[in-house]
């Protein structure tokens, strides 16, 4: 209570002795906020964006030029406008639900993202799924493994290449052990199976970061043939005689990969491996003293496949000739070539010598003394179909390269064949 003396007069007044007051946290979380302009730092309390149902939170949010995209589990929305009092939110698209939030980034004004249709690219115009040519992989993936999917998968852009990268556990990890790339130019995906938890384009540098619990990776970058290998391996050496070199262990070292002694002078690309002797393809003895580091340099497996050719009859049977493979460059020693009919039980593979075929380089020390050479120099492969393998309606054409050092690109690809009639009888 209070009490009070004025003028000669007293008064009184009480008040509650205890009283509990709750104080309560909004929860909108399908609210933007946003700042005064120009002053990051001051969002006033008004200053907010109500975007769809209430009921679904907001998982993930990507600028582009002229918008910006708001991904929500009740579908997309956008918004439009250059100043506060323009601001508006519009509903994009209600079908599109993303999957995995850290999937979605933005690569040529355009949001990639791996979603409940496929991987789409979003832009201001529409959608478009991408996935189409590897969407039972990716369904298969998502279904099995669902939550670990969702919480390990993530995305990377990569504007100077073109590159969309989904990095993916397996139907059973929890971490991301693959990778499903995307060219944005040429439209063909392709497959890494490196095992990395998180990854990242340097700003600095423009090169790609891929990072393990135990170590982290750079890009290399130096636009040479050196570019072309894979991570290193450092094994010791114990003996080394012209053209081999013996090791303590030969593990994760394949057919393909280039060795280096303790200086880095290169001394051949591994033709063989016989227990722990790899035997080169240069008659060089490596500068190794027992107990010697010795450099191998791993060789990047790449398998090209191609779907079926069917010439314009998928049902009519032909026999087919000849294929020709134009590369603009084919900067390798060797390269396998494979072909299959729906006819025929196996893959039927051909390997074609650099050195007498495609003339560019058969050994690895003339490769790294044309490491620097950059030249475009079209090439034409032609492998004739042997005579008993001909037959079929579909072909289908695989490309294998495994050579460190090695690099190439393929311009096209054709095939010679002839029709065969459709008469079963006079």
């Amino acid at each position: 209570s209070l009490s009070a003396a004025a003028n000669g007069s007293a008064s009184s007044r009480s008040f509650e002795t205890e009283r509990q007051l709750t104080s309560t946290n909004e929860a909108t979380p399908n609210r933007v906020y946003f700042s005064k302009t120009d002053q990051p730092e001051a969002v006033p309390y008004l200053n907010y964006l109500d975007v769809g149902s209430k009921d679904h939170d907001i998982l993930r949010i990507i600028a582009l030029r002229d918008s910006m995209f708001i991904f929500k589990k009740d579908g997309v929305f956008r918004v439009v406008g250059d100043s506060p009092s323009t601001f508006a939110v519009q509903l994009f698209d209600p079908t599109i639900i993303l999957g995995p939030p850290d999937s979605a980034v933005a690569l040529a004004n355009q949001v990639f993202c791996m979603s409940t249709q496929g991987v789409l690219a979003v832009s201001d115009t529409g959608s478009e799924i991408l996935s189409r040519p590897i969407e039972n992989e990716l369904l298969r993936l998502l279904y099995t493994n669902q939550t670990n999917f969702t919480n390990a998968s993530y995305g990377i852009a990569y504007e100077t290449e073109h590159e969309y990268e989904l990095r993916v556990p397996d139907t059973s990890a929890s971490d991301t052990r693959q990778a499903y790339i995307y060219n944005s130019v040429t439209g063909a995906w392709f497959k890494d199976t490196f095992r990395t938890n998180h990854g990242i384009i340097g700003a600095a540098d423009n090169k790609k970061y891929l990072a393990s619990n135990t170590v982290v990776l750079q890009e290399r970058k130096s636009l040479t043939s050196s570019d072309y290998v894979d991570t290193t391996s450092l094994p010791v050496g114990t003996a080394a005689s012209p053209g081999s070199v013996t090791l303590d262990s030969v593990a994760g070292i394949s057919v393909g990969d280039i060795v280096a002694d303790w200086t880095g002078t290169i001394a051949g690309r591994i033709n063989a491996i016989n227990g722990l002797t790899l035997t080169l393809d240069e008659q060089v003895t490596l500068d190794v003293i027992i107990s010697d580091i010795v450099t191998v340099y791993a060789s990047i497996p790449s398998v090209i496949e191609y779907n079926p050719i069917v010439a314009g009859s998928p049902s009519t049977l032909k026999t087919w000739q000849e294929i020709n493979v134009l590369f603009g460059n084919a900067y390798i020693p060797t390269i396998s070539v494979g072909y299959q009919t729906e006819l025929l039980g196996s893959l039927i593979t051909d390997s074609v010598n650099g050195a007498t075929t495609i003339a560019q380089w058969s050994t690895a020390l003339a490769a790294l003394n044309g490491a620097s050479l950059f030249v475009e120099i079209p090439f034409n492969l032609r492998l004739i179909v042997s005579q008993e393998r001909r037959l079929g309606a579909r072909l289908k054409i695989r490309l294998t390269h495994q050579n460190a050092f090695g690099w190439f690109n393929i311009n096209g690809l054709s095939a010679m064949y002839e029709m065969t009639s459709e008469r079963t009888s006079r």
